[in-house]
């Protein structure tokens, strides 16, 4: 667990976070939207 504060590592895992949350508000809305129908 050596450099764990990596700031490759950091940005890695922020940037899958972005990720993750942006496929999670696309499905929301998708759900939202056949809801609406």
């Amino acid at each position: 667990m050596v450099g764990i504060l990596d700031p490759v590592t950091s940005s890695g895992i922020v940037s899958k976070a972005y990720h993750t949350i942006d496929s999670l508000r696309y499905f929301i809305s998708e759900l939202t939207n056949l809801w609406h129908v």
